[in-house]
C-alpha cells in the first residue's frame, strides 16, 4: 500500500491504484485541464496568424524580387540589343552601365540608403494615406510613398534615363527605371486599403457635386476633380487585384522628382 495525494485538490488517498483512478474524474484537474488546453488552442491560433502575416510579407517580397529580375532581364536584352547596333555603326562603341558610370560618391550614397520595409509601407497605408494624398489621385500616392514609408530611401541615380535607386536588404541595390516596380508593389501590397479609403472620399465628393447640383449651382472644378482622382484609385487599385499594373508617367515623374531631391539634399549636405 503506498499512500498519494492529489495534487489538484489536495485530497488524500491510502492507495497509489484509487489516486490513479481519482485522477480520471478529478474536478479542479479537469477544469485546469479545459483551461490550459483552450490556451494552447488561442496560442496557436495567435501563431497560425502570425505564419500567415509572414508568408504574406515574403510572398510580397518574392513579387518585388520576380518584378525586379524581370525588369534587370528586360534592360539587359535592351543594352545587348544597343550594343549590336552600335558595332555595326561605330567602330569604338560604349555600352552604358549604371554602376560603371556612376560616381564614387552616388555609390556611397547608395551604400548608405536605409532599406525599403514593405511592411513598413503596409503599415503606413494602413495609418497614414490621408486625404491629403487621396485627393490628389495617382500623384498623390506616388507623393505618399516617397514621403513618408520611403522618405530618405530612394535616389534618381540618372535623371535623363529615370532611373530609380533604392535598397530592398541592406545588400541588395534594385535600379528601377522610373519607379514602375515600387510603385506597382506598393499598390499591389495595399490595394485593398486604397480602396476602401478612396471609396470613403469618392462618397464625400460624389455627395458634394450632387448637393450643388440639386441647388443648380455648378459644382466646384475641384470637388470634381478630387471625385475623379478617388475613382481613378479605386480602378487601378482594383487592377492591381488582378495583376494589371499601372502605368502613370506622372506618378513615376513624381518619383523621380523625389528621388532627384534626396540626391540633392544628400550632396547638399557632403
Amino acid at each position: 500500500m503506498n499512500s498519494a495525494k492529489c495534487d489538484f485538490c489536495q485530497k488524500s488517498f491510502s492507495r497509489k491504484s484509487n489516486y490513479n483512478k481519482h485522477l480520471h474524474i478529478c474536478k479542479i484537474k479537469k477544469e485546469q485541464d479545459y483551461v490550459k488546453s483552450n490556451n494552447e488552442v488561442e496560442f496557436l491560433k495567435t501563431e497560425n496568424t502570425n505564419l500567415k502575416e509572414q508568408v504574406k510579407i515574403l510572398t510580397d517580397e518574392l513579387e518585388l524580387l520576380k518584378n525586379i529580375i524581370e525588369n534587370q532581364s528586360k534592360q539587359s536584352t535592351k543594352q545587348i540589343n544597343n550594343t549590336q547596333i552600335n558595332n555595326t555603326t561605330n567602330n569604338n562603341p560604349q555600352q552604358i552601365n549604371i554602376f560603371n558610370t556612376t560616381s564614387q560618391s552616388m555609390k556611397d550614397i547608395l551604400a548608405n540608403l536605409e532599406p525599403i520595409n514593405f511592411e513598413e509601407i503596409k503599415s503606413s497605408f494602413e495609418n497614414n494615406f490621408s486625404e491629403k494624398y487621396i485627393d490628389n489621385g495617382l500623384e498623390g500616392l506616388a507623393t505618399f510613398i516617397c514621403e513618408v514609408p520611403c522618405q530618405h530611401k530612394i535616389i534618381t541615380t540618372d535623371f535623363s534615363r529615370k532611373l530609380v535607386s533604392y535598397k530592398t536588404s541592406p545588400q541588395q541595390i534594385v535600379t528601377d527605371p522610373n519607379g514602375t516596380i515600387l510603385l506597382n508593389t506598393a499598390i499591389k501590397q495595399n490595394a485593398q486599403t486604397i480602396i476602401d479609403k478612396a471609396e470613403d472620399r469618392h462618397k464625400f465628393w460624389s455627395e458634394q457635386v450632387k448637393e450643388a447640383i440639386n441647388d443648380d449651382i455648378e459644382p466646384y472644378k475641384r470637388d470634381v476633380k478630387n471625385k475623379k482622382h478617388a475613382a481613378k484609385l479605386i480602378k487601378v487599385a482594383a487592377n492591381a487585384k488582378r495583376n494589371i499594373p499601372v502605368n502613370s508617367k506622372e506618378a513615376c515623374n513624381v518619383i523621380i522628382l523625389k528621388g532627384m531631391e534626396n540626391k540633392n539634399n544628400v550632396n547638399a549636405i557632403e
